[in-house]
C-alpha cells in the first residue's frame, strides 16, 4: 500500500516453500532476510530471519519460519 505514494521498497519475492525461497534469495542476491507473511512478523515474535548469505540457509529459514 505504502508504495502507491512512492515510498520505496527493498526487492522482495514471495516463496511458499524452501526451494522457492531458495530460489528467491538466489535471484535477489545475498545476503537477504526473510520474514512470515502476516502480523507476527518482528524479531520479537521470531518471524524474522536476518543474514541469509546461501541457498541451503534459505531452505532452512523457510522451513523455521513455516
Amino acid at each position: 500500500m505504502l508504495e502507491r505514494y512512492g515510498i520505496a521498497f527493498a526487492p522482495r519475492r514471495r516463496a511458499t516453500t524452501a526451494d522457492e525461497a531458495a530460489a528467491a534469495a538466489t535471484a535477489l542476491g545475498f545476503p537477504v532476510a526473510a520474514k512470515v507473511d502476516g502480523v507476527a512478523h518482528t524479531a520479537r515474535d521470531a518471524g524474522v530471519v536476518l543474514g541469509i548469505e546461501t541457498e541451503q540457509r534459505a531452505r532452512e529459514a523457510a522451513s523455521l519460519l513455516g
